[in-house]
């Protein structure tokens, strides 16, 4: 069966996405074919995945690589975060709620936090509710009135998220009123920043889609930074965190610029 050929990135961030997420497909990848893939030599494909092995992203092997089973220090299996924080991201998402109006086209990221404000806007009525994320889309009964879109994509082995250029290319011709932003990592000097690649481009075209841009993070998201930036926190209106920020932490923020709201 005849390879399918993906177009040429000529950005080098932008191959590298495509790169990693041509390891978590197929598990594991050869120099040579990644080569013939993206239509660059071999050097460069094998520059590219030495660059991931050191994010800590793929495994290096002997002429090519694959992709790591166990979880970074930011990532875990959607269930396991399910539990983590969840009384802090229940506030955050009651505070973020009241920034919904009935009749609002909002668009929520992936994640137990964006889950938990889904919750929260189930009773709103007349709402254009859109995601990415499976577990959101399927698990909250919203008023009759609202409509819950999906976007397409590629569905992300533990994550029930969808993810690839599909999901890009939709959120990309969005314009809504408030957008919903969350974060593996925050800090003033990298921005929001995300663990892997997989989602990064998905949470730009977010950022870029709202007419407000709200970012929900609970307090052990701060002073972090995970390796691929999303945006800096100019690009965001509203920062929602809990009250376990420590003051210095806020304090050091508000003095960059960030707009924060303790829940």
């Amino acid at each position: 069966m005849r390879e399918k050929q993906l177009p040429d990135y000529p950005i080098p961030e932008d191959r590298l996405q495509n790169v990693l997420r041509c390891v978590q497909e197929r598990g594991s990848v050869s120099i040579r074919d990644l080569a013939l893939l993206f239509h660059v030599s071999e050097s460069t494909i094998r520059r590219d995945l030495d660059d991931l092995a050191a994010r800590g992203l793929v495994k290096r092997t002997h002429g090519g690589a694959i992709f790591p089973q166990e979880k970074s220090m930011f990532e875990r299996v959607y269930d396991e975060k399910m539990s983590l924080q969840l009384e802090e991201k229940r506030c955050i998402a009651q505070a973020a709620a009241r920034y919904v109006s009935e009749g609002d086209v909002v668009i929520l990221d992936s994640g137990t936090t964006a889950y938990q404000l889904a919750l929260c806007l189930a009773e709103k009525k007349g709402l254009t509710v859109i995601t990415h994320d499976l577990y959101l889309a399927a698990n909250v009964e919203f008023d009759p009135t609202t409509t819950v879109v999906l976007t397409g994509g590629l569905k992300r082995t533990n994550q029930k998220v969808l993810i690839g250029g599909m999901v890009e290319d939709f959120i990309s011709q969005l314009r809504v009123d408030t957008a919903f932003l969350t974060a593996d990592a925050v800090s003033g000097d990298f921005g929001v920043s995300n663990t892997g690649f997989f989602e990064a481009g998905i949470k730009r075209n977010i950022v870029r889609a709202g007419k407000r841009v709200v970012l929900l993070a609970d307090h052990t998201k701060f002073e972090q930074a995970a390796p691929v930036q999303v945006c800096r926190l100019a690009e965001i209106d509203w920062i929602i965190t809990d009250r376990g920020l420590a003051p210095e932490k806020r304090e050091r923020l508000e003095s960059q610029g960030a707009k924060l709201e303790l829940a």
